[in-house]
């Protein structure tokens, strides 16, 4: 299975799934029209395992749609992972598709 599945895997299936770097550290931005999805510990625990590290910090981010209707919507988590040891050259080719 390769990266960006296991990162499905772990996070579920969203409208928005993006992935860059800046610096050190890995970026992933996670959200869906309407409502955010959910992310708990369990969820963390395999992105730190997945990563090998326990740098891992979550912002969480809302844009409004429509007035009237929500459309257009996309609120989730911008989550950033610090001090990866695992799956960083991977990443870097992930971020490159």
């Amino acid at each position: 299975m390769n990266l960006k599945n296991k990162i499905i895997n772990i996070l579920g299936e969203s409208d928005t799934l993006e992935f860059r770097i800046s610096g050190d550290t890995f970026l992933i931005t996670y959200g869906n029209m309407y409502s955010s999805p959910s992310l708990g510990l369990e969820k963390l625990m395999k992105l730190s395992e997945l990563f090998g590290t326990v740098k891992i910090d979550v912002d969480d981010y809302a844009q409004e749609g429509c007035e009237s209707c929500d459309y257009g919507s996309d609120y989730g988590h911008k989550i950033s992972i610090e001090e990866a040891v695992k799956e960083v050259s991977t990443f870097n080719k992930l971020v490159k598709e």
